[in-house]
């Protein structure tokens, strides 16, 4: 296992750190913070967003 780290700290791929330089971690901290059942409420009430959205633009396309 220490190989492993011992590789995959040596290894820099410029790709990676362009991505990693914008990824917002307190929002990764925050979520892993809640507990699984909390996270699942939050994808629920996000799906039901999306329906709702979604419902939203098929009746403003309708008129």
């Amino acid at each position: 296992m220490s190989n492993v780290k011992k590789c995959s700290s040596q290894f820099h791929d410029p790709v990676v750190s362009a991505y990693r330089a914008h990824i917002d971690r307190t929002l990764i901290q925050k979520n892993l913070k809640l507990s699984v059942e909390e996270r699942f409420l939050q994808l629920m009430e996000l799906q039901r967003l999306a329906v709702e959205l979604r419902d939203a633009g098929r009746r403003a396309s309708e008129r």
